[in-house]
């Protein structure tokens, strides 16, 4: 077996290495949170990507044939894990089940289309190999139509991702845990950023076979150097923010103490800004509103509706909302409007937000609703 020390290979040997050295500080971490373990996870596959492509830039594939192609398909677990480690990562409610484990179907199906690969024997892989590095090794119309596939299910968890991150954002308030997770959405935003990079990156190169029609080595090497960018940006910012990148989250804050009077004052106030003044009529109404309102901290408020309501901020505006909108609804002259046009008077900003909201705490649509009610169609 003969080595070769080429810039491409060096640099994948650093990473891999690195990458090998943090993940062995991640492990330490494991029993902390459910998102350091899928940190830990991706982590491997980084490694795995980049030791792969380091023995096919180095030659050592003539020895280790069995390596190539064990992080085909990697894109399909990518896309998932980082879903579920920004979930984890930031929602203290969300916990990670066996039921997840179906989000790994699609690279199961894809480890079943490429097992004939990977079992090849010893000299058939090297003489494979040695053909995909020529760069004369053909696409098939399978291999089309995976790339696509992936391109497409990775994006697609990248903006789920983001999504969690927007919706955690908006509720960022009306948390009270003792952990600040204002850095882990920064995190996990520079990370979502990164891999959104990488799969621009793909989607080029996955653009550049196509017309070329064969398997392209230097493209594999640019995307696993993509990766192992994105492995070193992990350990600079986890070196630096540990508990940004595997933080769990351990208990609530303590409720402040007041005396029966501060709560009776306070409770009062809070009901006087929902039911006297109907803040709840305010489309874009935050708990910073209500707290500013009252002048008190939101932590406080929000502590305060779940002793008194029993629920939290959010539910307890939407329930107010919804009420507002039977209210509205039973009017002699409410024929003149429509049902969208009501639920905006009522504080909802939205047809999605109003009909998902009156499903959930009513149990049937606004329409049906109206529908029993016996009131003729607009």
């Amino acid at each position: 077996m003969q080595i070769s020390l080429t810039m491409v290979s060096f640099l994948l040997l650093i990473s891999t290495a690195h990458g090998i050295f943090f993940t062995i500080l991640t492990a330490g971490k494991l029993r902390r949170s459910g998102s350091a373990r899928i940190l830990f996870v991706i982590f491997i596959l980084l490694i795995l990507a980049n030791a792969e492509y380091l023995f096919i830039a180095s030659g050592a594939y003539t020895a280790f044939s069995h390596f190539f192609g064990i992080s085909n398909g990697f894109m399909l677990l990518f896309g998932p894990l980082m879903w579920l480690y920004s979930r984890s990562l930031t929602d203290a409610e969300f916990e990670i089940s066996k039921i997840q484990s179906l989000h790994c179907v699609p690279y199961l199906l894809f480890c079943g289309v490429s097992w004939p690969l990977w079992f090849l024997g010893h000299r058939a892989k090297v003489a494979f190999i040695e053909v995909f590095i020529s760069g004369h090794l053909p696409l098939r119309v399978i291999d089309y139509v995976i790339f696509v596939l992936q391109v497409i299910h990775f994006t697609t968890y990248m903006l789920l991702s983001l999504r969690s991150v927007r919706i955690e954002k908006q509720q960022l308030l009306d948390r009270m845990y003792q952990e600040d997770i204002t850095g882990r959405l920064k995190w996990i935003k520079f990370l979502i950023g990164f891999f959104c990079a990488y799969l621009i990156l793909v989607s080029g190169l996955v653009i550049q076979v196509f017309y070329s029609g064969v398997f392209s080595p230097d493209a594999n090497y640019a995307y696993t150097l993509a990766l192992s960018a994105i492995m070193y940006f992990a350990m600079y910012y986890g070196f630096n923010n540990p508990d940004a990148v595997t933080g769990g989250f351990t208990q609530k804050y303590k409720n402040v103490v007041l005396s029966s009077e501060e709560m009776s004052e306070y409770t009062e106030a809070i009901r006087s800004a929902f039911d006297d003044e109907k803040m709840y009529l305010q489309p874009d109404l935050k708990l910073a509103d209500v707290a500013k309102k009252i002048n008190a901290s939101p932590h406080l408020v929000s502590q305060l509706i779940n002793q008194h309501y029993g629920h939290n901020f959010f539910d307890h505006i939407n329930t107010l909302r919804i009420a507002e909108f039977k209210r509205r609804l039973a009017q002699p002259d409410v024929n003149t409007m429509t049902l969208l046009g009501i639920a905006l008077e009522s504080g909802f900003n939205s047809k999605s937000t109003f009909n998902a909201v009156f499903k959930k705490f009513e149990g049937i649509t606004p329409l049906e609703y109206k529908k029993s009610l016996n009131k003729p169609q607009n």
